[in-house]
């Protein structure tokens, strides 16, 4: 289920920009970057308003012993189809253990989990 609108409490100059992120883009080329972004309201509004200018949607996790929670920005095309690529984040506690994570996953650059105590881990 979609959210309209960019999650509570971003706005410019919040840490995501301070990472280095400027864009989606900045992510999808570089993982990493999000080492440093605790949480989804840490990532930039200007990062996420761009995002969601450009066809991505934040929604929330939809399956799974945390459905309706986390943090998911996904792109769709012009015909409202899911194109694969998508920024989540996870409060942890499921099968991939306790650790809250950042998965990256893209096409071209597969999937990449981001542990936050800086166990990078990657499918």
């Amino acid at each position: 289920m979609a959210t309209s609108g960019t999650p509570a409490g971003l706005g410019a100059g919040a840490a995501g920009s301070a990472a280095g992120i400027t864009s989606v883009e900045d992510i999808f080329e570089n993982p990493e970057l999000l080492r440093s972004v605790q949480t989804p309201e840490a990532l930039s509004g200007d990062v996420i308003s761009e995002a969601e200018g450009n066809g991505f949607r934040v929604e929330k996790l939809g399956k799974g012993t945390h459905a309706g929670q986390g943090w998911v920005l996904r792109e769709y095309n012009a015909d409202g189809n899911t194109t694969g690529r998508i920024i989540q984040w996870h409060p942890g506690g499921g099968h991939h253990g306790a650790l809250p994570y950042w998965k990256v996953s893209s096409g071209a650059g597969g999937t990449t989990r981001i542990f936050l105590t800086g166990n990078p881990g990657a499918e």
